[in-house]
Order: C-alpha cells, then sequence, then structure tokens
C-alpha cells in the first residue's frame, strides 16, 4: 500500500454503461472513464443495452437522440423498472437538445455535445459521490443509537464519545473513522473502503491522512489506542 497513494471515486463494482451512436465519442469517454478506476461498457443501439442486466451498472450515460429517440426509449425502460429506476443516469446530446425534457424526464445530469472529458469525469464523480452520501445517510438512520466496546462509548445520535463515562473530545473526522472502524470490529479496511464510508464527501485523500487521524485517536484513547490497529500492504480496523 502505497504511503501517499491518493483515493478515487469509483470501486471495484462500479460499472458505467454508455449508450451512443458515435464510435468516437464513445472511445473517447471509455478511456477516460477507464483511467479513472471504472469499468465500463459501451453499447451503440438501445436494442443491444437492454439485453444486458441493468440492474449491475452503477451509472448509465446516454445519447438522448440514439437511434431516433431510442434513447428516450431505454431511459424510459429503466426508470419503469424498479431493479433500475435509481440508478443515476446522465443524459447528453447535441446543442439543440431538450435539456428540461430530459431533465423532466427523470436525468440526473445533462451533458450538451461536444464536451471536455474532463468535465464528463468531474460530473460522474460527483453524481456517483452524492449517491453514495445518500446511500450512507440511509444506512445511518437505521443503526442502533450507541456503540461501544468495553467503557469506550460512542452516542451515534448525539456524536458524542466517552471513556468511563467521561467525555472524549474528537474532531469530525476522527469521530468519523472511529464510529466507522469500531461498527465493523475485527475487520481491515483498505483505504478505498475507509474513504466510502468514514468519509464519503471527500475527494482526494491520501493514506497518510488516514495515519495522521489514527495517531490523533491513539492520542485520545488512551488505553484503548492499541486496538486502532494498521496493518501495512492490507489496511487499517479495530481489532480485538
Amino acid at each position: 500500500m502505497a504511503e501517499h497513494s491518493l483515493h478515487k471515486i469509483s470501486t471495484p463494482d462500479s460499472r458505467i454503461l454508455i449508450a451512443d451512436e458515435d464510435l468516437f465519442a464513445c472511445d473517447l469517454m471509455q478511456y477516460s472513464l477507464e483511467n479513472e478506476g471504472y469499468k465500463v461498457e459501451v453499447f451503440h443501439s438501445a436494442k443491444d443495452a437492454m439485453e444486458k442486466n441493468l440492474a449491475g451498472y452503477s451509472l448509465f450515460i446516454i445519447d438522448m437522440n440514439l437511434g431516433d429517440s431510442s434513447g428516450i426509449k431505454l431511459a424510459y425502460h429503466l426508470k419503469q423498472n424498479k431493479a433500475t429506476a435509481r440508478i443515476p443516469l446522465i443524459f447528453c446530446s447535441s446543442p439543440d437538445g431538450d435539456v428540461i425534457g430530459g431533465l423532466d424526464f427523470g436525468a440526473d445530469d445533462y451533458m450538451l455535445k461536444p464536451f471536455s472529458m474532463r468535465e464528463m469525469t468531474a460530473r460522474v464523480n460527483a453524481l456517483l459521490r452524492r449517491c453514495r452520501i445518500g446511500a450512507a445517510l440511509t444506512e445511518h438512520s437505521d443503526r442502533p443509537a450507541m456503540i461501544s466496546h468495553n467503557s469506550l462509548t460512542m452516542n451515534l445520535r448525539e456524536r458524542t464519545t466517552f471513556i468511563d463515562n467521561e467525555p472524549v473530545k474528537l474532531g469530525r473526522d476522527e469521530y468519523s473513522l472511529l464510529e466507522f472502524l469500531l461498527s465493523h470490529k475485527n475487520r481491515i479496511f483498505d483505504a478505498d473502503e475507509i474513504y466510502d464510508n468514514a468519509w464519503p464527501e471527500k475527494d482526494t485523500v491520501s493514506e497518510l491522512y488516514i495515519n495522521n487521524v489514527l495517531d490523533r485517536l491513539r492520542t485520545k484513547l488512551g488505553r484503548y489506542a492499541h486496538y486502532l490497529v494498521t496493518r501495512y500492504g492490507y489496511g487499517y480496523g479495530f481489532i480485538q
């Protein structure tokens, strides 16, 4: 595990479907997104795309004008299917395309051609990040009010931490990291898993930052410090 490696928004299961007839544009988009770490599949017709298991994708990029409005038909198919209705969708089209109509139809974002690959990847990253934050908030709403290990206790609703009933003052990132690791004791998480679960709002963070936060936590947790484990080459965890 490299000390200064950078976090990317993509995860090993981040799959993107592109449906567009423009072969050159598809090649550029696929190259740019794969360079970001995504798995990308390209289709040049709605018919070919709909033959796939569409529920397995993380995001769709669809040309509205694909095959005389079949892009709209493909999007309609996705939004009407319970398995794919919540998967984010980005429409793209020529400058004379119906932006408002596309957004009203249910698209989460809209890009007018020609667009830069830098703009596209930024929009994809931002959209998937928002989705992950939303999913994390939903998951947190179902969590218990308290988590603990012996006399180390965290009140998840009040976002407070105690040892022997004495308050421990933690910074925001310190609290979030401890909450995640303590909620999943005896497991090791790599840097990407830390970012996606403890700090999903962050764009780019180095592994050095994780180690710095862990060092501050160990200083504040006293006799519980040794439970915060760094296993170089593997990741981090709260190990009993």
